[in-house]
């Protein structure tokens, strides 16, 4: 029987980001990681894979409940065990500080013994490429840590001219009914002024350059693959070809005021049951209702291109 495996980008993991709170994930009251983009989001190789990776990461670190209380933060490189949790044995330092919450940025290098222990561990050594990952751990006084993990995915190029992946962009919101959408009215410094207990309508706008076209090695072979094979060095007999895939986005909401009528809106489709019509018909929107008391708080929309790539916008809000 002859089976098809494609190669695909693994998605960035985000874990431990939810505090003691009993809200929804979209409500935020404590310490949370929202997002961790890194730069680039994957490296294509030509044959040999490199020896050292240098990427910015940025994570966006929150709470309402202590805004004016730095953070303390580490990141480790690690190999992830069965249980996606890293190997104490084989974490490697990368970087640490103390910051203001907000967005951190901070450059790391992933070393050679980093990189060659990722691939060692990889199902099939590697051959298809394989995913670095980095663990990082936020600390805030009085807060129970929060950790996080993402990764980085180096991919063989197999001559195809594969382009790297980068991180997906949002444009602007939009607020109002459908197809009466206008831009959200923010004042100099960005802040959002509306009115106690309104409820409306909100849109992330991501541009089509944010959404790539992307081109994938794929292979036939006979049979199964065998990881210990592989291992060995014995590999089966494969037909190379390549696939086109578009990118379809996913958009996370929080708040850290009022209410969201959902945390997440996805441009996929069920390819059973739906069309590509239906794809352009789906409503990404989210509905925000301001509490009905004035206050200060933030929004923040999240857009994932479920390949790694991450980008958002930090939207503070006036409740008037």
């Amino acid at each position: 029987m002859t089976r098809r495996l494609h190669i695909l980008g693994l998605l960035a993991v985000l874990t431990g980001a939810c505090g003691p709170s009993f809200q929804g994930p979209e409500t935020v009251e404590d310490l949370r990681v929202l997002a961790v983009q890194a730069t680039p989001p994957e490296v294509i190789y030509p044959t040999s894979r490199p020896t050292e990776v240098e990427a910015e990461l940025r994570f966006l670190v929150v709470n309402p409940a202590a805004p004016g209380v730095p953070v303390d933060w580490r990141l480790t490189g690690c190999v992830l065990q069965d249980d996606s949790r890293c190997d104490p044995a084989l974490e490697t330092v990368l970087g640490e500080g103390r910051d203001p919450l907000g967005e951190i940025a901070a450059m790391v290098t992933l070393p050679k013994d980093l990189i060659d222990a990722s691939f060692a561990a990889d199902l099939y050594q590697g051959i298809f490429g394989a995913a670095v990952w980095v663990q990082g751990v936020v600390l805030q006084d009085g807060e129970p840590e929060v950790r996080f993990v993402k990764s980085i995915l180096l991919s063989p190029d197999y001559g195809i001219g594969r382009a790297a992946n980068v991180n997906p962009w949002l444009d602007e919101i939009l607020a109002g009914e459908e197809d009466d959408e206008v831009a959200l009215e923010r004042d100099r410094g960005g802040t959002w002024r509306v009115s106690a207990g309104e409820k409306i309508r909100l849109l992330p706008v991501a541009p089509d350059a944010a959404r790539e076209t992307y081109v994938v090695p794929a292979f036939d072979f006979e049979g199964a693959l065998d990881p210990a094979a592989i291992a060995a060095g014995e590999l089966p007999d494969v037909t190379f070809t390549t696939e086109e895939l578009d990118e379809e986005l996913v958009y996370h909401f929080y708040a850290s005021l009022g209410d969201l009528s959902t945390a997440t809106k996805g441009e996929g489709i069920n390819v059973l049951l739906e069309s590509d019509q239906d794809r352009v018909d789906r409503d990404l929107s989210v509905e925000f209702t301001p509490p009905k008391e004035p206050g200060t708080g933030t929004l923040w929309f999240i857009v994932d291109d479920e390949r790694g790539g991450v980008g958002w916008l930090t939207i503070p809000v006036v409740v008037e």
